[in-house]
């Protein structure tokens, strides 16, 4: 419905505002309520209204979008809740590591959740490649603060930085995804050495245990696979342009250890 001047919504309280010209102007316009307190029809239901008699504006709890208010005189006033273009609208997200129980506990916030059918937990090794590690589906449409958590303990490495996104899928098939956060991961696990660092030709790499390495550019491509075994590795990386990349060791266990090389000049 259209909502003509006079109506507005106060997202600090979260109600619709209607304003008249006077006092005696919006008492015309209420119906009074059997031992004080005045009355209006607001989406549908006969409910109490916000207002000390005095003051030209009366204020009323606004919980569907939009909301529609008709008073006693049977004018109707109406106001939309404005929301985002998105399904979601995200007021905050945050991760930390927490060490005595190593996972990763992620916090997030959202103002308003329109027509999503489920979120997606996204992680990642290198910022550019990134999987589903949780599924939130049957996600309620709501207008008001919701709070979520999650505590990924998926395959962590044990020493490193995380990158996470929140990806919304609405039920259209659109898709959105949140800006990354990082996370540092400082557990006391397995350890893997390479030096120098930067480097010109060859590195070395010194692992504790046998494990497959992927050297991974920043694109996100795959450039290495190495078959790393316990002790000292070297690895000519002449070939390679100079740049930043990733080597992700992993573990028989499924334990994954990311350190970063510099290839130089």
């Amino acid at each position: 419905p259209s909502c003509p001047t006079g109506a507005s919504y106060n997202p600090d309280t979260s109600q619709m505002e209607v304003c008249f010209e006077s006092a005696l102007a919006l008492q015309n316009q209420v119906s009074a309520l059997k031992g004080g307190g005045y009355a209006a029809t607001v989406n549908g239901e006969y409910t109490s209204v916000n207002w000390d008699g005095k003051s030209n504006c009366l204020t009323v709890a606004m919980e569907t979008n939009p909301g529609k208010m008709t008073m006693g005189s049977g004018a109707s006033f109406c106001a939309s809740i404005p929301v985002s273009n998105l399904p979601i609208e995200l007021v905050s997200f945050s991760g930390e590591y927490i060490k005595r129980d190593n996972h990763v506990k992620l916090n997030w916030i959202t103002a308003t959740q329109e027509n999503v059918e489920r979120l997606e937990i996204l992680r990642s090794y290198d910022n550019i490649n990134f999987e589903v590690v949780h599924v939130i589906d049957e996600v309620p449409n709501s207008i008001e603060r919701i709070e979520y958590t999650h505590n990924d303990d998926y395959r962590l490495p044990s020493r490193g930085v995380l990158y996470y996104r929140i990806k919304n899928v609405d039920w259209d098939g659109q898709t959105d995804e949140s800006e990354s956060i990082s996370v540092s991961i400082e557990g006391e696990g397995m350890e893997i050495k390479t030096y120098p660092n930067p480097v010109k030709t060859a590195v070395v790499i010194e692992t504790p245990i046998n494990g497959l390495g992927l050297l991974i550019d920043l694109a996100g491509r795959n450039v290495m696979s190495l078959e790393l075994i316990e002790g000292i590795n070297t690895v000519n990386l002449e070939s390679l342009p100079a740049g930043v990349y990733i080597l992700n060791f992993n573990t028989e266990e499924g334990q994954i250890i990311s350190k970063r090389i510099i290839k130089s000049k």
